[in-house]
């Protein structure tokens, strides 16, 4: 068994559906967690991908980071330690 502890954490919630995050690269480790609805996520060149609850998306420190919803759906975020230096 691994425990993984992260600094920040974050629920968000769009129960009436469709928001989007901006397009960036990321400095910490994330891991997000979606527990209800449909989301997506994009890679850097812009290829859209549909996650469908229950589901996990990682991304490492330097991995593109976008993502949203077209619907309803629930999630919690989870992000590392800033990169030293940052």
């Amino acid at each position: 068994m691994k425990i993984v502890t992260f600094e920040e954490a974050f629920g968000e919630s769009d129960g009436i559906g469709h928001m989007a995050t901006k397009g960036e690269r990321t400095t910490r480790a994330m891991l997000m967690v979606i527990f209800e609805g449909d989301c997506w996520y994009k890679d850097e060149s812009g290829r859209r991908f549909a996650v469908t609850a229950p589901a996990a998306i990682e991304w490492s420190v330097g991995d593109w980071v976008e993502y949203g919803s077209d619907g309803p759906s629930r999630r919690f975020v989870l992000q590392d330690r800033l990169v030293e230096g940052e």
